[in-house]
């Protein structure tokens, strides 16, 4: 988002106890629950959980404000992953990931993504990948906590301003194909003071890439709230279709944003 300050810095970034989905509320369990029934395989919440992940963040919004947020990724089989992101006064965000397997051969990913009372995306594509995998999320916030500025890297901590939320484009530590090992990615448009305001160059890397340039080309059309809100809307349910921590991250922080700015 070139000149642009996203607002959310981070204060304190940790592991998280929480444990299986005990820890969740009822309104939040239950957000669980639809996703599940959604796709037919309720069943798998009575499975023990093969994998998990948590961690702690506490996001400051501009100079006013804090907010608390858990995010947890489990993984209750080859096949299907859940991600889930709450926190006091924040909306639940989810995303279920489940793996099929056709006729074929190939197999599709179905995600389905809860967000702030409501299904807001279901989706099936092909996919390269014959298994779900999960990372730890503490270690991808450490791996993921540089920016890019003028084509140069640097090292910026969690705890100072979320990885390129704050300056410089994002540079993401993720999968470059289904099983590949995880290496930092540069971002041309997700990010403060990243990409080229609305104009074609530079090119999106990826998916997320191009949510990020369409929110930038929002922006230079609605210079300021609340006729943003509508971008920042936008870029969470673009964003909220897209896999990994990144994205969830930048759905974390503008949903954030947005009650900030009382959208």
């Amino acid at each position: 988002m070139e000149n642009e300050v996203w607002d959310v810095g981070v204060t304190t970034f940790r592991e998280s106890s929480v444990h299986d989905l005990t820890w969740l509320k009822k309104d939040e369990l239950d957000v669980v629950n639809r996703l599940f029934e959604y796709q037919e395989i309720s069943h798998l919440l009575k499975e023990p959980i093969e994998e998990q992940s948590a961690a702690e963040l506490t996001m400051g919004i501009g100079t006013e404000s804090e907010s608390v947020v858990t995010m947890q990724a489990l993984k209750f089989n080859k096949y299907t992953k859940l991600e889930i992101v709450t926190g006091l006064e924040f909306p639940v965000f989810a995303r279920l990931y489940q793996l099929k397997k056709q006729q074929n051969g190939d197999f599709i990913v179905h995600l389905t993504v809860h967000h702030d009372g409501d299904i807001i995306l279901d989706d099936q594509e092909l996919t390269e990948a014959d298994q779900l995998d999960i990372e730890n999320i503490v270690e991808f916030m450490e791996a993921s906590s540089s920016t890019v500025e003028n084509d140069e890297v640097s090292t910026q901590a969690w705890y100072d301003k979320v990885p390129c939320m704050g300056n410089g484009c994002c540079v993401f530590n993720e999968r470059i194909f289904p099983g590949g090992p995880y290496l930092p990615r540069k971002y041309n448009w997700c990010g403060a003071k990243c990409g080229g305001g609305c104009k074609n160059t530079p090119s999106t890397i990826n998916a997320l890439d191009a949510c990020c340039k369409s929110h930038d080309c929002c922006y230079v059309r609605n210079k300021s709230y609340p006729g943003r809100c509508s971008c920042d809307r936008n870029l969470i349910k673009c964003a909220a279709g897209k896999s990994g921590y990144g994205a969830a991250a930048i759905v974390t922080a503008f949903t954030i944003k947005m009650r900030n700015k009382k959208c």
